[in-house]
């Protein structure tokens, strides 16, 4: 943030510094560390006499918010949205996806299924690191048909097999994938859903399975942090615009993944393409019972 507000001699800056409690004091206790942060959350005078505002302090290193969506609701969003969402994953998701694709090391007799595929990017990247037919499930009937034809498009679609389905309840049976990919799901789901999707994500997974998952993120230093706290803050009035609303918010996504069961074996912090909003990468693996 001192890279951002606190330089900041605008309007705005001065607004956002106004409205939050913020003053360039502030900003240099943001880079405190954070044991001593949470060691005095709670105490008024510290906050007081630091110039953070308490709900300053919850937003950076407490609560997940709440997920938003548009009026339309969840699946009504990307019913409306799935002939220009392109645009929008353009603009924020390729970085990050092609980042969890390198790190996911998939093998080419490796049966893979991807969770809310949209548009179907990530399954003819996919496609091209296989030999085996890639699974996809996604609840919206306007994205399979836009990635059917973008599958087509590419010469991919005899090798994919998608399910119009609930990532939530999925119709497949247990112990089915060697990997499950999900990006930029976990962070659109209502916190008492992530916990849903990772129980099923390992349900479906054989024994010694890997999921990689990328979400928006809490974690991130420096400007990554700065931009995050920006985000958090604009997420309540972000406006909907063609039916389309960003939903996505940061999450805990290794606490996640860890709480779920998974043994977590690789993780990375990156950002969004075209603003640096953070994002974690994790690969997880189910573990084998005994």
């Amino acid at each position: 943030m001192r890279g951002f507000l606190s330089g900041c001699s605008g309007k705005f800056c001065a607004r956002m510094r106004n409205t939050f409690g913020i003053s360039h004091a502030g900003m240099e206790t943001m880079e405190d560390d954070r044991l001593k942060r949470l060691k005095y959350k709670n105490d008024s005078r510290y906050l007081k006499s630091n110039r953070i505002h308490p709900y300053m302090e919850k937003m950076l290193f407490e609560e997940v918010r709440d997920v938003i969506y548009p009026k339309s609701g969840y699946k009504g969003k990307y019913e409306i949205s799935s002939r220009y969402y392109h645009l929008i994953m353009g603009v924020f998701e390729i970085r990050p996806n092609t980042e969890a694709l390198e790190i996911a090391d998939i093998r080419e007799d490796e049966k893979v299924l991807d969770l809310a595929f949209g548009t179907g990017w990530l399954l003819n990247k996919i496609v091209e690191r296989t030999n085996t037919v890639v699974y996809g499930i996604d609840f919206s009937g306007g994205m399979c048909k836009v990635s059917m034809e973008n599958l087509e498009r590419n010469g991919n679609l005899d090798r994919t097999q998608l399910i119009l389905g609930d990532v939530l309840s999925m119709p497949i049976k247990d112990n089915s994938f060697d990997v499950v990919i999900g990006s930029f799901i976990l962070d659109l789901l209502p916190k008492n859903q992530i916990k849903v999707a990772l129980e099923e994500t390992k349900r479906v997974l054989k024994p010694g399975g890997r999921a990689i998952f990328a979400s928006m993120t809490k974690k991130g230093r420096g400007l990554l942090r700065s931009w995050r706290l920006i985000y958090e803050m604009m997420y309540p009035l972000w406006p909907t615009i063609l039916g389309y609303r960003p939903s996505s918010r940061p999450i805990r996504l290794s606490e996640e993944v860890t709480n779920a069961g998974f043994r977590i074996t690789k993780s990375k912090i990156t950002r969004t393409n075209f603003f640096p909003f953070p994002v974690e990468i994790v690969v997880c693996e189910k573990e084998v019972d005994p």
